[in-house]
């Protein structure tokens, strides 16, 4: 069985590849939260993002209240 590794991070670390058009940003926090988005050069598209919050919020906030019918 693997051992699971972790990274701490104490401080904001960035990262920015003008070329590629790739912004990262890390900022420390006690909880798991990631926030993802997507800018597309086509109008119609725009911008898409997407946040997830540690899996606890997500069950509880989104998936819980949802009503599901199997038959």
């Amino acid at each position: 069985m693997k051992s699971e590794r972790f990274l701490k991070f104490t401080r904001a670390v960035n990262y920015t590849n003008p070329y590629r058009d790739i912004d990262i940003h890390v900022i420390p926090s006690d909880r798991f939260r990631i926030t993802f988005m997507v800018e597309y050069n086509l109008p119609a598209l725009g911008a898409n993002t997407r946040r997830f919050i540690t899996w606890k919020k997500i069950l509880l906030l989104k998936l819980l209240p949802l009503e599901l019918f199997v038959f």
